[in-house]
């Protein structure tokens, strides 16, 4: 009887592979050095803190899923989700149409405040608007954007209707006075004080730390507030489908204890 139930269990073993074991395969947390959300105190890399490398830790290690956080430039993130072929989870992305055609998205982890414009404070042409439409069917202004970010669906489909670009794409575009980068945001900063261009959007949480915490930035750049913007946008963990839907179940159970 010990020997038949011996065979019954390894047949299916052999012909059945466990489903939670493969839900145990390690998840990839591809992350970019962007405080305050990812901070990287010595700049290295090597993730210290951040608002939300603290909530993801906590739900991943909540749930017992085995994780890992790895440095990855966002556009390889995005096409490594789009190819569907190892478990990975951008941390910190917004949703979008185009997203959910090829990505699964747990709750949302965190919400921004509103999105702003980071200008340098001597460009007098920018203190006279505070409306979106107004900085973009400006000719004179020059856009900052990052390859491949969305900017959330508000500042997307207005540049998309000013500028015919899409910033969500990670394809090479071009555009009358837009300024393209890979750059990260501190970066970026840098090209606005140096007048490669003359304004970017941002979430007020990132500006205000930005600013913060260096003093020329704090000097000589100023935060416009954009009185047509809706609420902060909200963040999600954007995973490669093969992550499954059990997995986001566990991942969405925890974010309703975690996040209010």
């Amino acid at each position: 009887m010990e020997k038949k139930l011996f065979l019954f269990f390894v047949t299916l073993f052999i012909y059945f592979p466990s489903t939670y074991s493969n839900e145990l395969e390690t998840i990839n947390i591809d992350y970019i050095i962007r405080p305050p959300y990812f901070i990287s105190a010595n700049n290295d890399g090597e993730l210290s803190d951040g608002e939300i490398y603290r909530i993801v830790t906590k739900i991943f290690k909540n749930t017992n899923i085995p994780f890992e956080f790895k440095k990855v430039p966002f556009i390889r993130t995005y096409q490594t989700i789009k190819e569907n072929k190892i478990k990975v989870c951008s941390p910190s992305s917004f949703k979008t149409k185009e997203r959910e055609e090829f990505a699964i998205f747990s709750k949302s982890i965190f919400q921004d405040k509103k999105t702003v414009i980071i200008y340098r404070f001597d460009n007098d042409i920018i203190s006279k608007f505070n409306k979106t439409d107004d900085f973009l069917k400006q000719n004179d202004l020059k856009l900052l954007v990052k390859i491949g970010f969305s900017y959330g669906t508000f500042i997307d489909e207005k540049v998309l209707k000013f500028k015919k670009i899409s910033l969500a794409e990670t394809k090479s575009q071009e555009a009358e006075n837009v300024t393209f980068t890979s750059s990260d945001n501190n970066l970026m900063l840098e090209d606005i004080l140096t007048r490669k261009a003359d304004y970017m959007f941002i979430g007020r949480n990132e500006a205000e730390y930005l600013l913060n915490v260096n003093s020329e930035f704090n000097k000589k750049l100023k935060i416009k507030d954009l009185i047509d913007v809706p609420n902060g946008e909200k963040r999600y963990m954007m995973c490669s489908k093969i992550v499954g839907n059990e997995i986001i179940e566990k991942i969405n159970k925890e974010i309703d204890k975690l996040v209010k």
